[in-house]
Parts: structure tokens; C-alpha cells; sequence
């Protein structure tokens, strides 16, 4: 069911949809479309080569600062498994260095010995789909883009997001607003969340992240104590 807000003449409209891999669109023809009128439209849609996300790395940019390691830190203009700022990018699980999982068993992911910290390992999947010394990045990283950059809530090519411009050099990153997937079911809600690198030690059950929430002009984000580590989430990934 599409609502058309206004007339539009023939052509066609592509409607967005988030999968596992990403978001979607589809084409949908109009045909004199009416304002104010209902029209329901039958699709057949094949997600199956959309299951595999982008494998082509975003620009490196320095942000003014250093990361961990003391050096200087560079971050993605784009979202792992995107192709654009403004695409969420693929959905992945923590430690899951193959992408592929969809299991909400913890076991999975890894469970019995989980690492502190995955940044750069085995279970980083940053390098292991861009290599080249990209990875995730940690909580204190996060928190090194706050403190160091102004935020602005904004909209890239229809999607929301949060535009952060660093006030040390005046670059510029979009974090866009993103679904979460559980197993095999993906879905937009009010609040975003970004993988980080650490786990959560007193709770290991989760994993840290970043997260994004507004509603009514008011802006709230910062890195938390940790999501399920079985959940798909986006990754920004950094590399120095």
C-alpha cells in the first residue's frame, strides 16, 4: 500500500526497503497518481543478490585526532557493506567475521571464550572485508569523535542521520540512522546502534556500541555498556 501525499504524472517512484544487506529499492511505476488516494501495488521482489553487500572500502578521512594506538585516526565516509554515506551498509553480528550468520544462539558469535576486544583480530570483519589495516573501532575512539566535533541532525538523499564536523580540521562524517536485524528479520525502529570493538566484561553476553536516538529536536548519542552480540548491526569501520 502506497499513500501519495501529492499528484504525480506517469513515471515511477522507488520505494526503500532494509534488508540484511542493506537497503533495497524498487522501482514502482505510477500511472496518474492522485493526491490523498490509496493504491495497492503487487510486488515480487528477489532479495537473493542483494544478500551480497558491497565490498568496496569508503574514503579515509583524518578527523584531527588519534586513535588508540596514538596515532592519527582515519574513518570511513561510509558504513561497511555500503557504497554510499548515506547507505546503512550491511548488518552483521559481533565477532562474526563471515557476515553471514543469522543465529541468535550466542554460541555463534563467539560465545565460550569471547575476546575483550576485537579490533584487528580474527573475529574483525572490517579487515577482514577491506584488509588494508581497516578495522572497528573502540568505545574511547567513539567518544574521541564526540568530544572532538560538533553534530548536526540532518537528511542525505532522503535518509536520516547525524552529520558530525570535526573542530579540529573541519572534516566531515554521516552516520545514517540504521535498521537492526534479529536472525532473519530486519526492522527500522526509533533508535540506532553501531558495533564497537570492546566487550562488555561484567555482562558478556553483550558487546558495545554506539548509539543514535532523536525525536522532537533533541539529539542523544553516545557509546553504551553493549547490545546482544547475536544482533545485526552496522560498523563504521577506522584504521590509522
Amino acid at each position: 500500500m502506497y499513500v501519495i501525499p501529492t499528484s504525480f504524472e506517469d513515471g515511477e517512484l522507488e520505494l526503500r526497503v532494509y534488508t540484511s544487506a542493506g537497503v533495497v529499492g524498487i522501482p514502482v511505476p505510477s500511472a496518474g497518481w492522485e493526491r490523498g488516494t490509496t493504491y495497492e501495488i503487487p510486488l515480487s521482489v528477489d532479495l537473493t543478490d542483494a544478500e551480497e553487500s558491497p565490498n568496496i572500502a569508503g574514503e579515509a578521512i583524518y578527523m584531527g585526532f588519534t586513535g588508540d594506538n596514538g596515532k592519527p585516526l582515519y574513518w570511513s565516509s561510509w558504513n561497511l557493506g555500503a557504497s554510499s554515506p548515506e547507505d546503512s551498509g550491511g548488518l552483521y553480528g559481533w565477532a562474526d567475521p563471515t557476515g553471514t550468520k543469522r543465529s541468535v544462539e550466542l554460541n555463534d558469535y563467539p560465545s565460550a571464550n569471547p575476546p575483550e576486544d576485537i579490533a584487528g583480530t580474527g573475529y574483525d570483519i572490517a579487515g577482514k572485508m577491506w584488509g588494508d589495516g581497516w578495522r572497528i573501532p573502540s568505545q574511547n575512539e567513539m567518544w574521541s569523535l564526540l568530544t572532538n566535533s560538533t553534530e548536526e541532525w540532518t537528511t542525505v538523499d532522503g535518509i536520516n542521520g547525524v552529520k558530525y564536523t570535526s573542530e579540529v580540521n573541519g572534516n566531515s562524517l554521516f552516520f545514517p540512522v540504521a535498521p537492526v536485524r534479529t536472525g532473519n528479520v530486519v526492522e527500522m525502529g526509533t533508535s540506532t546502534y553501531y558495533w564497537l570493538s570492546g566487550l562488555n566484561e561484567e555482562n558478556t553476553e553483550l558487546a558495545h556500541t554506539f548509539y543514535i536516538y532523536y525525536r522532537e529536536g533533541s539529539l542523544m548519542d553516545y557509546p553504551t555498556a553493549g547490545m546482544q552480540r547475536f544482533l545485526g548491526l552496522p560498523v563504521r569501520p577506522v584504521k590509522e
